[in-house]
């Protein structure tokens, strides 16, 4: 193989794996929000960012121990 090739079989294996991930999340995503109250969905984006994403837009929230104890008394766990 020469470099071109060999750059060009890497280019696309990884936008495979990309795109497996993209349908991953989506299918997670689908789960997700078919199990939450409709203003806590997410965006497939928001539950898995990718490499490839816009993420200036996106943010993660981390939970504190308070908001976690508040789920666990609200979900009784």
């Amino acid at each position: 193989m020469t470099p071109r090739e060999w750059a060009a079989w890497m280019e696309g294996y990884s936008m495979r794996e990309e795109d497996a991930w993209r349908r991953t999340r989506t299918l997670y995503s689908i789960i997700y929000n078919s199990h939450v109250v409709r203003h806590n969905q997410l965006k497939p984006e928001e539950l898995i960012p990718l490499p490839g994403d816009n993420t200036e837009t996106m943010h993660v929230k981390v939970l504190s121990d308070e908001e976690r104890e508040e789920i666990k008394r609200k979900l009784r766990i």
